[in-house]
Order: structure tokens, then C-alpha cells, then sequence
């Protein structure tokens, strides 16, 4: 008795699934590789934004020798921080402590410090 060979087989093989499951890793990493660099450059912007609205807060205090301590908002484009600064006096000579916060989140991302004397 002979045993017939099928001629059309129906079916994946091994070796074509591991073939398709490298070529979807392949894709699926370079995708997110392509969200992460997207994301980095956000935060980086995010960051020199924050910086300059904080070195704006320390000019400010410096020139104006004002010694206040605020918490404020302020808004630029597409995005708002809260600005807290903080001063701390010892007879002549003020420390100064500005903090740069996303509004919404509440997460700092810059912090400076300076002093200046007091006349």
C-alpha cells in the first residue's frame, strides 16, 4: 500500500513565522525609536523655554534688587509654567531661588540660584 504525498499543503512553517515575527520586531522598534526621538525633542524644547522664562525671573530680580517672594503663572506660546521664586535675606545679602514648574503637571524642570548684596 502506497501513501499519497499531498501536493498542496495548507499551513505556515516555522521557519515563515520566525521570518515574519523578526520582520514586525524590525518594524515595531524603528517605530518606536521614531515616537522616542519625537518625544526627546518636546522635552528639549519644553526645557530652553523653561530656562529663558527662569534666567527672565532672575534678570528681573537682580536689576530690580526685589526681594518679594512670588508664585506665578506665565504663559507662552502653546505652554504655561508656574514660576516660584523664593528669597531668603541675611542682613546684607539676599539668595535667591528661582523654580520653573510645568503648569499642568506640576513637574519642576529648571532650577537657578543666585545672590546679590543689599544696599
Amino acid at each position: 500500500m502506497k501513501r499519497r504525498i499531498l501536493a498542496s499543503q495548507s499551513g505556515l512553517t516555522v521557519i515563515e513565522i520566525l521570518i515574519a515575527a523578526v520582520i514586525f520586531m524590525i518594524g515595531f522598534s524603528t517605530l518606536l525609536m521614531l515616537l522616542n526621538s519625537t518625544l526627546v525633542k518636546f522635552s528639549a524644547k519644553e526645557i530652553l523655554q523653561a530656562d529663558q522664562v527662569g534666567a527672565e525671573m532672575m534678570a528681573s530680580t537682580l536689576t530690580e534688587k526685589d526681594t518679594v517672594s512670588i508664585d506665578t503663572i506665565i504663559t507662552r506660546p502653546r505652554v504655561a509654567f508656574r514660576v516660584e521664586r523664593r528669597v531668603l535675606m541675611s542682613e546684607h545679602l539676599a539668595g535667591i531661588s528661582v523654580t520653573v514648574y510645568r503648569e499642568r503637571q506640576n513637574r519642576k524642570i529648571v532650577e537657578l540660584y543666585d545672590a546679590f548684596v543689599l544696599r
